[in-house]
């Protein structure tokens, strides 16, 4: 509920940032509309401490994108509309802006790599640039994403060790809830099995799927491709801007013009956790989590930066003293 609220705001604050800097020249696509309206009912639904600290944070990101990007034409990177956005010519110069518009990326486009909350697109004799923004409210993991999925990560073109990795995931869950019944016939949760044997979980369900990802990506990662597309799902294909709301405190780092990698280095030690170690100097990690409470088949990785203030260092947004006006 607050990550949609949260956006909303910010969301509303821009818009009014942009009419202020750009009179008459902004549009607001439908799915913006539509995306403000589910979120304002969202925002309605908090306390009034909160949507104030909302309202100050939705400014304060307003006023420091102006500051930084939006202020900041001639450095802006326009593409032909022809052009994709991963290859663009750069103008160093633009004479003037005709038409901006504003909107709102749905998450599914986080799948594809797009980790965009919030577009903003200027338009002009030279072309189109864009500003991407990435909002998290209270937390910095990069992705949360299915093991399914996982070779789409680096865009597999082989059928048969997709269908094989797929096959030995559902054996992996089949073995569990075998075993799982075995321990406890009654076992409706996750944490009953748990509390029975603490490490049932891990030694059952944990270890041989993080063995499966390993075992996979370092059998199927043929080339710098598939390195980078990986990369992207997981970091973000586009340039863009995160802003981390911590309720009085905006972290914020600027995902532009990262270096692609070419190469990756994936471990698991048998501990909780799966690392990528990229040879553009970013480190990841991915700690796996069940997505409910009960014995069902669901889980995905929480995969956050390793070393990411080393990468993309961090700014911070100073919103509020403690008394909320």
């Amino acid at each position: 509920m607050y990550g949609r609220a949260f956006e909303f705001a910010v969301a509303k604050s821009i818009h009014s940032k942009l009419e202020e800097l750009f009179p008459e020249k902004v549009r607001i696509t439908a799915a913006a509309k539509k995306a403000q309206l589910h979120g304002q009912e969202q925002f309605e639904s908090l306390t009034q401490d909160q949507k104030a600290l909302f309202r100050r944070s939705g400014i304060k990101i307003a006023e420091w994108l102006a500051d930084n990007k939006l202020k900041k034409i001639e450095k802006m990177k326009f593409a032909r509309p022809s052009e994709t956005l991963l290859s663009f010519s750069i103008k160093e110069s633009v004479s003037g802006i005709d038409g901006i518009e504003l909107d709102r990326i749905p998450d599914i486009a986080g799948v594809r790599g797009d980790v965009t909350d919030i577009r903003i697109k200027f338009f002009s004799k030279d072309g189109v640039a864009t500003v991407n923004i990435s909002l998290k409210h209270r937390h910095e993991a990069l992705k949360h994403p299915r093991l399914t999925r996982v070779p789409t990560w680096i865009g597999l073109d082989n059928k048969k060790e997709e269908k094989e990795y797929l096959a030995a995931y559902e054996k992996i869950w089949s073995t569990f809830f075998q075993k799982g019944e075995e321990l406890s016939p009654s076992a409706k949760r996750f944490r009953e099995l748990k509390a029975i044997d603490p490490i049932f979980i891990e030694r059952n369900l944990y270890a041989p799927l993080y063995a499966l990802v390993m075992n996979f990506l370092q059998k199927n990662i043929a080339n710098p491709s598939q390195v980078q597309k990986m990369f992207h799902f997981m970091v973000g294909k586009f340039d863009y801007v995160k802003f981390i709301d911590h309720d009085g405190r905006i972290e914020v780092r600027d995902f532009s013009d990262i270096p692609k990698p070419n190469r990756v280095e994936i471990e698991y030690e048998g501990d909780d956790y799966l690392y990528l170690q990229f040879d553009n100097g970013w480190r990841i990690s991915g700690r796996l989590h069940t997505a409910t409470q009960w014995l069902r088949k669901s889980i995905k990785f929480d995969v956050q930066p390793v070393n990411l203030d080393s990468v993309v260092p961090a700014a911070h947004i100073d919103t509020f003293s403690h008394t909320l006006t």
